[in-house]
């Protein structure tokens, strides 16, 4: 317990010497670096005086900082001041010589330099330096040494910031304090700087386009964390948390663990000049384990991005949480965007349109890859929200085990923009859950793979729809298409077709696709010249009933039990190529009679039709009957 009288020294109050007592335990046992005695003074512990540089000096013995710099020369020594101090030429201070400030004690540098190769680790978490020159040299700084945050959020701590990053490799920022921005961080030239935030939040309220860091072309290797960037969500400008642009040199950067809000755009990577492929793109650069909140559009469709990538190479997006709400894309991929890995996201797009947007009518997007994320959409229909959408030149892409729920209109789509259109891109083992509307659309684009994976519970709006769809957009066409190895479940209200190829497509391919759905017509609708082989190996079990209506489409072998006489009736729909086999059991009393609806063409005999006995008979589909195919195997 402190008693903090006050009393002047010389006091003979029991109090004060039990002050005494207790501060002076702190000053010799304590293993920090500073105690502060029953007067409120600042004074070095046993523990910090043991690791000075030298033997301990304190300025004012020489007059001046500045005088006892000049006759302890290279040191070692330790200088402690307790008054602040001016400097009024520039300065070199060497490794030996560590500078230990008190009590608020300050350096005037006005408009000169300091080089600093000292020790920091004592300085106090407080105004350090003031003035317009440069310090260098710091083996760490961080922002509160170059200003006093006296109102946090509110004082202006954009230039102490700068200083900080100008000052030394390493930044730390106080834990959980916020730092306020009029404009932004800029530190043109600095490279391997990193960054530490600690929790601290950097704040503006600008109004205007504006950065809250800003990564030039001489800009690269910088490592930024645990930062919160808070913007104002205001319109008519745009605020970005961190926008690294302009050339190959703003590469090897790598943004994570921060959280981003209210913002325009979390994260940009861009390269000014516009060129794919030159020496001036942006390279190498990682976004990852970021927390990004709410993005907002700055003018109708444009903002309300999570990441927004523009002629960038080997960019790694990874492991970002993109809570929101999302004004737009989650992340959206533009032109010229080449050789990039966007995985293993999490992306809550429920007021987004578009969770992975890639779009160029110019430059290509090629060579990237897009796998494991996850993707949320609203639940609900919503039009033009996707999972994910292509538009334009976008080729050989590669889309690998990504999971999208609930989007609000499709899963996948891909489209035509400007005279671009997506092609070669393949798409591995993704899962649609729930689409709003067509689980997948692909709109003039040729060439593209979808394999593998599940559909399912799709036309989730009830609109008018087939589940999956090639078509053509005007005189571009979409052709030369796969579809390939899909599960696809009934979706959540009945589709027209399952896979429809429309009008004038030609070349597409439908193949080993296992189809379980509700289609109110065929499963496949081919209404151009394309190539179609459905294939379902799936099993079903049929419920006994008088009369059995069987569906295909649900499985190719249907087996029941029969426990009354039974009729056997095909499908409201007919699709040419369609199989199902039937593998029929009596019970245990036998006799029950089987009779073949008018969609059937068979030859069949109850013969034999004992209790426990089993026969088989398969059917394909001609386009108007079920044919019988080979003959009915003998009860068993």
């Amino acid at each position: 317990m402190s008693y903090n009288t006050g009393n002047p020294i010389g006091s003979t109050d029991a109090r004060d010497l039990s002050d005494n007592a207790e501060n002076l335990d702190v000053a010799v046992n304590g293993s920090g670096n500073v105690w502060t005695d029953r007067l409120g003074n600042a004074r070095p512990t046993w523990n910090s005086i043991a690791s000075y540089a030298g033997p301990a000096y304190d300025a004012s013995t020489y007059g001046s900082l500045e005088a006892a710099l000049t006759a302890l020369g290279a040191g070692p020594a330790t200088i402690q001041y307790t008054t602040s101090q001016t400097f009024t030429s520039n300065k070199t201070i060497p490794a030996g010589v560590e500078l230990m400030p008190l009590n608020g004690a300050v350096i005037n540098h006005g408009a000169y330099t300091i080089s600093y190769a000292g020790s920091t680790k004592r300085w106090p978490s407080a105004q350090v330096f003031n003035g317009t020159g440069d310090v260098t040299g710091l083996a760490e700084s961080m922002p509160d040494w170059f200003a006093a945050n006296a109102v946090p959020g509110t004082t202006d701590m954009c230039s102490a910031i700068i200083k900080a990053i100008k000052a030394a490799k390493k930044v730390s920022f106080k834990p959980g304090v916020i730092y306020f921005q009029s404009s932004q961080i800029a530190a043109s030239g600095t490279t391997g700087r990193t960054l530490i935030g600690n929790g601290a939040t950097l704040k503006t309220t600008a109004a205007s386009d504006f950065s809250q860091i800003y990564l030039d072309s001489t800009n690269s290797g910088w490592d930024i964390s645990g930062l919160k960037f808070v913007g104002a969500a205001n319109t008519g400008s745009y605020t970005v948390g961190v926008y690294g642009v302009d050339g190959y040199q703003s590469s090897n950067n790598y943004i994570h663990d921060n959280t981003f809000d209210a913002l325009h755009v979390a994260v940009y990577l861009r390269d000014e000049v516009g060129t794919t492929g030159n020496a001036t793109n942006p390279t190498n650069n990682r976004v990852d384990k970021n927390r990004i909140l709410t993005m907002v559009e700055w003018q109708t469709g444009n903002g309300g991005y999570g990441v927004l990538l523009t002629h960038a190479k080997e960019t790694h997006v990874i492991n970002n949480q993109m809570i929101g709400p999302i004004g737009r894309h989650g992340v959206y991929v533009s032109a010229g965007t080449r050789g990039s890995v966007i995985t293993e996201n999490t992306i809550y797009s429920d007021r987004a349109q578009i969770s992975i947007y890639m779009n160029s009518a110019g430059d290509d997007i090629t060579g990237n890859i897009i796998s494991n994320n996850a993707l949320y959409g609203p639940g609900t229909y919503n039009a033009y929200h996707h999972g994910i959408y292509l538009s334009g030149n976008v080729y050989r892409n590669t889309f690998v085990g990504n999971k999208i729920y609930g989007p609000g209109d499709g899963g996948i789509y891909l489209e035509v923009g400007g005279t671009w259109y997506p092609s070669y891109n393949t798409f591995i083992g993704n899962n649609i859950i729930n689409a709003g509307s067509s689980s997948i659309q692909i709109v003039g684009g040729f060439g593209n793979q979808i394999l593998g994976g599940t559909v399912s519970g799709g036309n989730v709006g009830n609109v008018t729809v087939n589940d999956i769809v090639v078509a053509s957009n005007g005189a571009i066409i979409g052709h030369d298409n796969v579809i390939s190895g899909l599960n696809i479940l009934a979706p959540t209200n009945p589709v027209r077709y399952s896979i429809a190829f429309d009008t004038n497509t030609y070349g597409n391919v439908a193949s080993n696709n296992k189809i379980n759905s509700g289609a109110t017509f065929n499963d496949i609708y081919d209404g151009g010249s394309n190539t179609v082989n459905p294939v379902n190996r799936n099993t079903q079990t049929l419920t006994d009933a008088a009369t059995v209506v069987v569906d295909p489409r649900i499985g190719e072998l249907a087996s029941i039990t029969l426990s009354q006489n039974t009729t056997f009736n095909g499908p409201a729909y007919v699709q040419k190529g369609d199989k199902i086999t039937f593998l029929i059991t009596q019970d245990a009393t036998g006799g029950r009679t089987v009779a073949w609806g008018s969609a059937f063409k068979v030859s069949w005999s109850d013969a034999g039709n004992t209790a426990n006995k089993k026969s088989s008979v398969s059917f394909i589909c001609d386009g108007t009957y079920y044919v019988q195919v080979g003959a009915q195997v003998p009860w068993y």
